[in-house]
């Protein structure tokens, strides 16, 4: 609409007011664009230098800091959607094989590396839940967000139909 506001045909303009009359998700779809981008750039370039970095049994001063800059991209990945929680999990899981092979128990700086880079990126998950006191938003919690005053919890739903 800004665009069209400049130009000076006023049929740019009133066909992106009619967009947007007519689907008033756009602005909405919008801003989730702008932030689910970033989140899988940070999820996948987090789990592409983690995976890296461990791969290489015998670690060196560059992959031990490609696996702490891998852990704080899943980290950052994590606090713009709460969805990639499932990375640290995966990580753990995949670490743990590795260190299954006998190669990699015995390198103690190669678990060093595994442990630092996994803490780099709790520790900003651990941010997120301090600042917001939870795993949701604030406005999502307290049920602001919708007008219906939903309420996010965790918890299990015994319930049976």
């Amino acid at each position: 609409m800004l665009l069209a506001a400049k130009t000076s045909s006023p049929y740019l303009w009133y066909c992106a007011l009619l967009v947007t009359l007519v689907f008033p998700h756009a602005l909405t779809a919008s801003a989730t664009v702008l932030t689910e981008g970033p989140a899988l750039l940070f999820a996948t370039l987090g789990s592409f230098l983690w995976l890296e970095s461990i791969s290489e049994l015998s670690p060196s001063p560059r992959r031990f800091l490609q696996g702490i800059l891998g852990g704080l991209f899943m980290g950052i990945a994590i606090t713009c959607r709460q969805y990639y929680l499932v990375l640290l999990p995966a990580a753990a899981v995949f670490a743990y094989f590795q260190w299954r092979q006998d190669r990699a128990a015995k390198n103690p700086r190669w678990s060093w590396m595994v442990l630092l880079s996994l803490l780099a990126a709790t520790f900003l998950v651990a941010l997120l839940l301090a600042i917001w006191k939870g795993i949701s938003s604030p406005g999502m919690a307290t049920g602001t967000s919708y007008d219906h005053a939903w309420k996010a919890t965790v918890g299990l739903n015994c319930h049976g139909r």
